[in-house]
């Protein structure tokens, strides 16, 4: 069984429910924590077993139920929940107001012999449903099932078999003269607000393919791992911050 095909939902439709009975906001129940809306699924979700036809056609909704009645009874500690918990959040916050026009998530890996390897998830908004429509908990969805998807393809083959695989070696030093190429278009722009517009795209474009090391994960990376050997450091992961963003 998929959870995310069919126990995600059925315990999102309870959340739901969960709210309205007790006339929380998410806010209420983000307050509350977890281990109030699990008390409250102890008390409201009977098991129905007993009353069922032993031949009687099994459902998505039978099976959804089956699972959250293994989690309840197989553990008391509440712990299950956790896993779930900011998902129920999530699907709750609502559409957002801005609309998103474009989603692509990209995992690049680079050799030293400047072989790359890209996999880039994309999702148009007009695939989604509600039409053209992608909320808070969808986008977040599509980040843990990219991860997951980059995962599979690492751990089906191996690094080497993707290295392999690439025929083309793109230096890093092509792609930065590519974009000075790019940058020397830009300033031949006449028009000043133009010409910024350019810059920042070209800024962007930087940023996306050769991002620099923001300062603050390098010192801590290198502060974690000081005398620690590589196989005892802790990395963290920081965002690249394009130029402008600190102006």
């Amino acid at each position: 069984m998929n959870l995310d095909d069919i126990f995600v939902p059925y315990l999102t439709q309870l959340f739901s429910e969960y709210l309205e009975d007790m006339e929380f906001s998410v806010e209420d129940a983000q307050e509350k924590g977890s281990e109030f809306f699990v008390v409250w699924l102890n008390e409201t979700v009977t098991d129905p077993s007993s009353d069922e036809d032993e031949d009687e056609e099994r459902t998505p909704e039978g099976d959804a139920l089956f699972v959250l009645l293994s989690f309840l009874h197989d553990s008391p500690d509440h712990l299950w929940i956790n896993d779930f918990w900011p998902m129920l959040l999530l699907a709750q916050r609502g559409m957002p107001r801005n609309k998103i026009s474009e989603l692509h998530i990209s995992y690049v890996i680079r050799w030293a012999d400047d072989r790359l390897f890209s996999f880039v998830c994309v999702v148009p908004p007009y695939l989604v449903s509600p039409k053209g429509i992608l909320s808070d908990y969808l986008v977040t969805k599509i980040g843990h099932i990219s991860a997951t998807q980059f995962h599979d393809i690492i751990a089906s083959t191996s690094l080497d078999v993707l290295h392999d695989n690439q025929q083309i070696k793109i230096p890093r030093e092509d792609i930065d003269a590519v974009l000075q190429l790019a940058i020397d278009g830009a300033e031949q722009e006449n028009q000043l607000s133009r010409r910024g517009e350019l810059q920042n795209a070209i800024a962007f474009l930087r940023s996306a393919v050769i991002p620099p090391i923001p300062p603050e994960a390098d010192a801590k990376a290198r502060a974690s791992l000081s005398g620690g050997g590589f196989g005892k450091g802790r990395w963290d992961v920081f965002p690249v911050k394009r130029p402008q963003d600190d102006e």
